[in-house]
């Protein structure tokens, strides 16, 4: 610890810290340098970010398929659900659940008494045993468990009510009880004929029925599939009424994709404005800019992106259509993006052939022009990553050049201290002379006056 100024009695040591100061100014543009490196870093970092999710934004605008999407829509879901695929037959359709597949379920009178011996039970070709005897009694939920277990058996079991349910495990299916089963019959499933016993028949097996357009369709399950073309229906309840499904061509699925394009597209542009921008300043106000400002790299960045966005998609034959603001997508002079969604979807509608083109054409359309110059930008030892190396290399410079000066800095501190030291030392030697001769004079007039 350093006390200077106690023989002088003078503040030196706030001297010193100064003058330490004054010295430490070139560590402060350092630092303010080293945080305008780390913001511009971070700011390519979220370009490289943004960019990505640009991209990837296209990747569903890249194939025929892509636009072949086919949407069938239901009057009443309750009744049943239909999903289209890409070969699906556009129409209308009306339909009417006639009755549902079900598989055939049984069960038995409540039963609680114990199982004191082995129970063999015969169903669908294949034998269920249960170990029970006296010193190791069952219930008939163990049965239900063992039914369960069998691989392959074809039927469910369950316990409600005290009473053995057995279902079979596909609709429009019967269980076929053969071979010994009076255990069955004991608790009342079969009858002493090896028969269903009366009322104990909960479901019959039935097959699905429909009416389509006014033709009778069975099936054996409650889904129907290529009744018409490539719609899959879901029957879910009986109903006398009617069902309508349309199968169309899906334009709002298309829709949200080009949507979801222009959205990521608008949000890359607003971030790189918002990095660039000039204020002008007026009066005793300076003028303003973005941190990249004069970053001639995110100027052809953003000109190129719009270049593409607003450009022709070449070599498209036999087609009055090339650019997105044919099909309602236009870009104004500021450089905002404005969609007429009515012109959009009718375009999808009507033209989908000549909107797929514009995404779709190899080399030249939307998605792989758009894609292809990204990449430069986001892949490895891309443009983006330079960047970020160049900002680390000057990251580090800084610190090496801010830790010399912080040496020589803390040597300058040290030669000060040593300086005022001798100085505060010399000072207190004057002092103390100064002190003496002032006491020898006292004492000598002192001495004249006696």
């Amino acid at each position: 610890m350093d006390f200077l100024g106690i023989g002088s009695n003078m503040d030196m040591q706030s001297i010193v810290d100064k003058l330490v100061a004054l010295e430490k100014r070139p560590i402060l543009r350092l630092e303010s340098q080293k945080v305008d490196y780390s913001t511009k870093q971070a700011i390519w970092r979220e370009v490289n970010t943004r960019l990505s999710a640009l991209s990837s934004s296209l990747d569903g605008l890249k194939l025929q398929s892509d636009f072949e999407k086919i949407n069938a829509t239901v009057s009443d879901e309750k009744i049943l659900t239909a999903s289209a695929g890409a070969n699906a037959a556009f129409g209308e359709y009306e339909i009417e659940v006639l009755q549902l597949a079900k598989a055939q379920k049984v069960m038995s009178n409540q039963w609680q008494a114990p199982l004191t011996n082995e129970v063999i039970l015969n169903i669908n070709g294949k034998t269920v045993t249960v170990e029970a005897s006296e010193e190791n009694p069952q219930t008939i939920v163990e049965v239900a468990r063992e039914i369960n277990k069998t691989k392959d058996l074809g039927v469910i079991a369950s316990v409600v009510d005290k009473r053995l349910v057995l279902e079979a495990n596909t609709t429009n299916t019967t269980i076929n009880f053969d071979g010994e089963n009076s255990f069955l019959t004991a608790i009342g499933v079969l009858d002493e004929s090896g028969q269903i016993a009366e009322g104990k028949q909960l479901q019959a097996a039935t097959e699905a029925i429909v009416n389509i357009n006014g033709i009778e369709v069975k099936r054996d399950s409650n889904i129907i599939e290529e009744a018409i073309l490539g719609v899959k229906l879901i029957l879910k309840k009986e109903s006398p009424d009617k069902v309508n499904v349309a199968v169309n061509k899906d334009v709002d699925a298309i829709y949200n994709k080009i949507k979801g394009f222009i959205d990521e597209y608008t949000k890359v542009q607003t971030y790189l404005d918002k990095q660039t921008f000039f204020t002008k300043g007026t009066g005793d106000q300076l003028n303003s800019t973005g941190q990249l400002f004069s970053d001639s790299t995110v100027t052809i960045l953003k000109t190129r992106l719009r270049s593409i966005f607003a450009g022709a998609v070449e070599d498209i034959a036999g087609t009055d259509l090339k650019m997105l603001s044919q099909i309602g997508i236009e870009v104004d002079k500021t450089g905002k993006v404005q969609v007429d969604d009515a012109k959009l979807k009718e375009a999808i509608k009507e033209k989908p052939t000549q909107v797929a083109d514009i995404f779709i054409k190899k080399d030249t359309g939307m998605t792989a022009k758009m894609q292809t110059y990204i990449k430069g930008y986001t892949e490895y030892a891309g443009i983006i990553d330079s960047k970020l190396k160049y900002y680390d290399a000057r990251i580090q410079d800084v610190d090496k050049s801010m830790k010399r000066l912080d040496e020589r800095v803390e040597m300058r501190r040290e030669s000060l201290i040593r300086q005022f030291t001798a100085l505060d030392k010399a000072l207190a030697r004057n002092y103390d002379q100064g002190l003496w001769l002032t006491t020898q004079l006292q004492q000598l007039t002192s001495f004249k006056k006696n």
